[in-house]
């Protein structure tokens, strides 16, 4: 691992303990427990209903270290999916969706530590 891999993987895990919680990612059968995931970006998307009224939607990035997205049944790594959904420690369910990224994710940097999963929330509290 070069000196920089290193940086980056300190800077994530030093992120996950000062501001990650633990959430459940869960696609189909499978249900991965992720101890640590971060609350990114969040903010309200208007969405155009019709011609005349608008609809907001909270939109939320998780980060999440790719190194935490491993099938518990299998052990190999996982790339998060559009129809996926993680859920919080307040039982607040997020829907993965599509965004810039039709997969409903992207890296968070240019060494592809972490992955950022694009959400939206099923309910106004969370």
């Amino acid at each position: 691992m070069s000196l920089i891999d290193d940086a980056l993987s300190l800077h994530a895990a030093t992120l996950e303990s000062a501001a990650g919680e633990p959430v459940t990612y869960q696609f189909g059968a499978l249900t991965i427990a992720i101890e640590h995931a971060v609350r990114g970006q969040s903010q309200f998307d208007a969405v155009q209903s019709d011609g005349d009224s608008y609809t907001e939607v909270r939109t939320v990035d998780w980060i999440v270290r790719s190194a935490l997205m491993i099938d518990p049944e299998t052990q190999q790594k996982v790339e998060p999916c559009v129809g996926a959904t993680i859920t919080d420690s307040s039982g607040a369910i997020y829907d993965v969706v599509p965004s810039l990224n039709p997969t409903g994710w992207r890296w968070s940097n240019s060494h592809r530590v972490s992955y950022r999963i694009h959400t939206t929330s099923r309910q106004s509290s969370s």
